[in-house]
């Protein structure tokens, strides 16, 4: 019987003796992320409307606009280049020979940069670049 209480005794000075010796430590943890370059670009539809080649279009061109808008990571660059569309005719990447089409019917349009007077192409120098 006096074996079961020293046990006891031990097991109860152990519990104490732990709480009573405890300590704080402090250290550093390292902790990175690689974030990557991207961006995410969108834009409206863009509508000309009614055209009418024989009268008001005759000598002056329709016009429409639409936003291109770009949503980059920080520090990310980004050149926005617009290419032929699905219906390129016989031009260069540089002034894309862009097309609108109704069956073998064809009307041939251009996009510009946000000067109005720019060709938007689908080369690095005829694109538009925005930075982040």
């Amino acid at each position: 019987m006096k074996h079961v209480t020293l046990l006891s005794l031990a097991a109860a000075f152990g519990l104490f003796s732990s709480v009573a010796f405890a300590g704080n430590a402090t250290a550093n943890l390292a902790v990175s992320a690689t974030v990557a370059n991207n961006c995410i670009i969108s834009t409206g539809a863009l509508t000309f409307g009614a055209y009418d080649p024989i009268v008001t279009n005759a000598s002056t061109n329709k016009t429409s606009s639409v936003s291109v808008s770009a949503t980059c990571t920080t520090g990310a660059t980004a050149t926005i280049r617009l290419g032929q569309g699905l219906n390129d005719g016989t031009g260069s990447a540089e002034v894309p020979a862009r097309k609108l089409k109704s069956g073998t019917d064809t009307l041939a349009y251009f996009l510009y940069q946000p000067d109005n007077s720019t060709v938007w192409g689908n080369t690095t120098g005829t694109g538009v670049t925005a930075t982040a």
